[in-house]
This record gives C-alpha cells, sequence and structure tokens, in this order.
C-alpha cells in the first residue's frame, strides 16, 4: 500500500468525519486508485478535511448527543425521500462539528418526527387495506404519465423499485390531493359503455382533443365520407388503460371506429351511444 493510499485508509476510519466529508474523501480515494496520482486541488482538499477531522479528534467538540439521537431515529423512515433524508443528514453533519440548529431546521425536524410518528399507524393501516393499495396503484400510474407534476412524478418513480413500500408521506402526497381523488373515482367508477357496445365520438370531442382531428385524418385517407362530425365504432375494451385525465369521465376506452385502420383510446367523456338505426 503506498503511503498516499495509506493516508486516505485512516482518514476514512476516523469517527468524527460528517457525511460530506465521507463521501468527498471516498471519491478522491477512487480517483487516486484509478489514475495513481491527485491534482493539486484534491491534495489541498484533502489536507483541510484531514486538518479539521484531526483538530475535532484533538479537541472533541460540544455535541447534542440528544438532538443526534432524535435524527437517528426517524432518518430510515426517510432513506427513500431525497429532500428529508438528505436535510437529516445535513444537520446531522452539523451538530457533529459541535454547531447548534436554527430555529428553522428545528422546526422542520419537529415536522419530520410529526410524520414519523404517522408513519408508524400509516404502516399498519396500509398493509392491511386493499383499497389503500388500489388507490395508491391508481394514483402512481397518472403520476406517471404526468412528469409535471414533479412532487407526484418522484414518488411514481420511487414506486417502481423492487421492494419500495409508501410512507405516510409519499402516499398522502400522491394519493389524497384533489386530483388524484378524481383520477380514482373516474377509474372505479362503473363504465357507461361495456365492451362490444356500439358508441359514437361526442361532438365536445372535435372541440378540444386530438383523438378526432387524427381519426378524421385517417378516415379521409381510406375515402370514408366525413360530411357530418360523427363517427361509430365498437368497444374493444374498457378501463385496461390507467387514467391520465384529472377531470370527470376519464375513464379510457379502446374503440375501434367503423373505416379507420387502428382502434384508439378515447376517454369516456367523448363518447356517447350510437343512435339507434
Amino acid at each position: 500500500m503506498t503511503p498516499t493510499a495509506r493516508r486516505f485508509e485512516n482518514l476514512l476510519s476516523i469517527d468524527v468525519l460528517t457525511k460530506w466529508e465521507r463521501s468527498t474523501l471516498t471519491d478522491i480515494y477512487d480517483f487516486y486508485k484509478a489514475k495513481k496520482r491527485l491534482s493539486r486541488g484534491q491534495k489541498n482538499l484533502v489536507g483541510k478535511i484531514e486538518t479539521q477531522a484531526q483538530a475535532r479528534v484533538e479537541n472533541p467538540p460540544i455535541v447534542d448527543a440528544e438532538m443526534i439521537a432524535r435524527i437517528d431515529k426517524i432518518a430510515p423512515t426517510f432513506s427513500g425521500d431525497r429532500f428529508m433524508g438528505d436535510f437529516l443528514g445535513s444537520i446531522k453533519d452539523q451538530l457533529k462539528t459541535g454547531k447548534t440548529l436554527s430555529e428553522r431546521q428545528i422546526q422542520i425536524l419537529a415536522n419530520a418526527e410529526d410524520d414519523y410518528k404517522k408513519n408508524i399507524k400509516f404502516e399498519a393501516e396500509f398493509s392491511t387495506s386493499e383499497e389503500m393499495k388500489e388507490n395508491f396503484r391508481i394514483a402512481v400510474d397518472y403520476y406517471r404519465s404526468n412528469s409535471d407534476f414533479r412532487a407526484g412524478y418522484a414518488v411514481a418513480q420511487r414506486a417502481v423499485v423492487e421492494g419500495y413500500e409508501p410512507t405516510y408521506r409519499d402516499y398522502h402526497q400522491v394519493a389524497e390531493n384533489k386530483y388524484a381523488k378524481r383520477v380514482i373515482a373516474s377509474t372505479k367508477a362503473a363504465p357507461k359503455f361495456g365492451a362490444g357496445s356500439t358508441v359514437a365520438l361526442a361532438s365536445s370531442a372535435f372541440k378540444g382533443s386530438n383523438y378526432a382531428h387524427k381519426m378524421r385524418r385517417e378516415l379521409v385517407d381510406i375515402g370514408a365520407d366525413l360530411s357530418k362530425d360523427y363517427l361509430e365504432g365498437l368497444v374493444l375494451d374498457v378501463g385496461s388503460k390507467p387514467v391520465i385525465s384529472a377531470v370527470k369521465g376519464a375513464k379510457r376506452y379502446t374503440v375501434m371506429f367503423f373505416g379507420a385502420l387502428r382502434p384508439y383510446i378515447v376517454e369516456e367523456r367523448y363518447l356517447k351511444r350510437a343512435k339507434k338505426k
């Protein structure tokens, strides 16, 4: 082992390193092991961390052990929450160097502790409630299709990881807001049209969606008579596609319109019963 490698090993064995210091040293050490050299900036940074860490070893700061214990107790609950996980790690590092927390930081910690308590109750409820599991699945499907909603989309991305279990905060963030409730209601609502029934495209579809315009272009290409804005078709499937609009009548149908070359996915609000002939 080279002297530089031994220096890194000794540094990384020091308990008083902050999370940032340990992560930084590990990254630089990995670079050294790959390149067998360090830049001047890297050497200076290692020296600075080494000096600060050695000072804390020789003159241990007065640390608020009770506050650190509070953080350690709740930290595992927020391991999947990037913001809160980073926040807890940051204030713990701050405390380890002998610094105190601001009033704002203490308030955020207290809020996290409230979420921790709620999460204990939530985990027991969620594990036995098929309704809550279904609602969460529906909401996740919705947010996975709507990346503009960043907070919900972030939870939806975490939810696809194997072994993931939602926290109280995750569940209420994606499944308890007014938009998710509309999506859940539309998904669970009884369909107005059954598979095998004949439906027509409602006039509202021609005003606010691309459904009709795409179908009209396709039907014109095959010579269909579109003298009237009236398209009929057969319902092939009901509700197998997740709801992606937080509005009433958003259940999605697979419809083969007569004369079309392929089936279309159409929301219930754009369909009506076909006229009897």
